[in-house]
């Protein structure tokens, strides 16, 4: 198990295996994984009785707030921190593009996995060109000038 073993806190997120069309946030805490239903209602998610808009809302909500006994610290290494977007989730236009570029800065590190992608390590500043898709956008290294695809839930704007 991904999580199994791990400091507190350590989580993903995973399409759930037996209620289709829901996910389950997994944590590591105290010595043991915690499960959490997320259910998708309509253009929402709930978990327990707390809704939200995104997957990343839940993240961020319980970065502050505790679950059972721990607040979510980082995403596992070896898992998704959002899974795949379901064929149902609508995508803002492709090539929206930001005004002068906007700066964000990494959260976690990215490796990439697909050719396209731009690789960063958590502290990195990006700046975002255009937001392609909803979740993906693409940005450009400014420390090596590479461009390429990021995943918006790895990045916060830098205010």
């Amino acid at each position: 198990m991904r999580l199994k073993d791990k400091r507190p806190g350590i989580f993903l997120i995973r399409e759930s295996n037996t209620s289709p069309g829901s996910f389950v946030l997994c944590v590591s805490e105290n010595c043991k994984v915690s499960h959490y239903i997320i259910n998708k209602r309509g253009e929402k998610y709930q978990i327990g009785d707390q809704e939200f808009k995104s997957l990343p809302d839940i993240i961020q909500f319980y970065k502050l707030h505790f679950l059972d006994t721990t607040t979510l610290v980082e995403p596992s290494p070896k898992g998704p921190i959002v899974p795949p977007e379901s064929p149902s989730t609508t995508f803002a236009p492709a090539g929206v593009p930001t005004a002068g570029g906007e700066l964000v800065i990494a959260l976690y590190d990215f490796k990439g996995k697909d050719e396209e992608d731009l690789p960063f390590n958590k502290g990195d500043i990006l700046t975002v060109i255009r937001k392609d898709e909803e979740q993906w956008w693409t940005a450009v290294h400014p420390a090596t000038g590479a461009k390429g695809a990021i995943p918006k839930p790895y990045v916060e704007k830098v205010s």
